[in-house]
């Protein structure tokens, strides 16, 4: 925002000091006082006089100014004089514009450009925010969940060593079950506790993006599924979404619009090394009346009028910034086919992304529920001293493994979906 407001105040400066009128005011008193000097008696003189100036500079290049001089002079030699006028001056090229207006002009036209840009990284900067706090959000959401499931996890482990304990007890289990099933819970105790370190960290990382300084403990994440994940605004046809994406990027705006100062300034090139043919005239109304009372009434009048012509000696330097202005113009057009190139290539990434999410899930979603069968079968068999602790700790891990997956999952569609979007550029404000 502090780069748009920067901009803007350029642009008003440029069209100020272009286009702005200006007034100027002047005053000067002078006497001198001559001695005698050979036939020549000695004199006092007196001069006394103001000047108001009014400019204008109009956007087709030509430019008025109106002037009002007053001077009035008095001598010991000769009577009061007044001198006083106002005069009328227009100045225009006839063929183009005046190469320094011209110049000042496309500083005009490519200041809007910048203000445009820098509107336009405004927002492509809050979409990359959006998507970084998105991303993080749902780590912190994915970090909480797996808390969830190691605590479950080792709350069923601590059944089984309960349970195994009591077998031992019973003389059904060895020393070597009970064993077993202690270290596999002392290893999901060392799991709960790298869960809970992960969450502060993706808790830490969340509050650093949002400049917080809160302490990660003090903090909790909710997640509303039947709000947070329902659809986004994205069509399953990848054509369309890439259609989308070349009128929606703001890079590909901000691209655009280096490539339209390049231009302008290519035409200010071109500009410079023409010939000019420029017309300037005035009209002077002034009074040189020697008696002062009849000065005010401007009867004499006089006018001027003329063309100049402008051929520079070889013009090289002109010359050679046109052609400079051409191989960077054939440069940005090339890169800017390579940007649209890398955005149809990030789009189509990030849909394939998101298919290969969602079969994913719809595997998990099955290896799920045959992990839950699993685990309630193999618990079963072990009550009834069909089977071991081991397969019941192996029928818990398999559970736990596609529980964290599915977890995590369901949470990678919905930053696959948002990293859709930024390809997209449709993230909205």
């Amino acid at each position: 925002l502090a780069l748009l407001e920067v901009a803007s105040r350029g642009v008003n400066s440029i069209k100020a000091g272009l286009y702005e009128p200006s007034l100027q005011f002047g005053y000067n008193k002078r006497a001198n006082n001559n001695p005698a000097q050979g036939f020549i008696p000695q004199f006092t003189s007196q001069n006394e006089g103001g000047s108001v100036n009014y400019n204008q500079q109009f956007s087709d290049g030509t430019n008025l100014s109106l002037t009002y001089n007053s001077s009035n002079s008095s001598s010991s030699l000769r009577n009061q004089l007044n001198n006083s006028g106002l005069q009328l001056q227009i100045r225009r090229a006839l063929f183009g514009k005046n190469n320094t207006f011209y110049a000042n002009e496309t500083r005009l036209r490519n200041s809007r450009l910048d203000k445009k840009i820098a509107y336009f990284e405004y927002l492509d900067a809050y979409q990359a925010l959006v998507l970084k706090v998105t991303e993080a959000y749902l780590n912190a959401v994915k970090a909480q969940r797996q808390i969830g499931v190691s605590q479950s996890v080792l709350s069923s482990r601590q059944e089984l060593l309960d349970l195994t304990k009591v077998k031992f007890s019973l003389g059904v289990s060895t020393k070597l079950d009970v064993l077993r099933v202690e270290v596999q819970v002392a290893g999901e105790e060392e799991a709960l506790i790298k869960a809970r370190n992960t969450l502060e960290n993706s808790l830490d990382s969340l509050l650093n993006i949002l400049n917080y300084d809160y302490p990660p403990q003090q903090v909790k994440v909710s997640f509303d599924e039947a709000y947070e994940l329902t659809s986004l605004d994205y069509d399953a046809n990848v054509n369309s979404n890439l259609k989308r994406a070349l009128k929606q990027r703001y890079d590909l705006h901000i691209f655009k619009c280096k490539l339209d100062q390049q231009k302008n300034s290519l035409r200010n090139a071109a500009e410079q090394v023409k010939n000019k043919v420029e017309f300037s005239g005035s009209v002077r109304r002034h009074a040189t009346d020697d008696v002062f009372s009849r000065s005010q009434d401007f009867s004499d009048r006089n006018w001027s009028m003329g063309l100049s012509y402008t051929q520079p000696l070889g013009n090289r330097k002109n010359r050679e910034n046109l052609f400079s202005q051409r191989v960077k113009i054939n440069t940005s057009e090339r890169n800017l086919e390579e940007l649209k190139l890398r955005v149809g290539l990030e789009v189509r990434n990030a849909q394939r992304n998101i298919v290969a999410t969602q079969e994913r899930i719809r595997v998990l979603e099955k290896n799920l529920d045959r992990a839950k069968e699993n685990l309630k079968l193999a618990q079963l068999s072990y009550e009834k001293g069909i089977k071991s602790s081991i397969e019941v700790l192996d029928a818990q891990d398999d559970l736990q493994e596609v529980n964290k997956n599915y977890i995590n999952t369901i949470l990678d569609l919905k930053i696959a979906e948002f990293r859709l979007l930024r390809a997209m550029g449709t993230i909205g404000i």
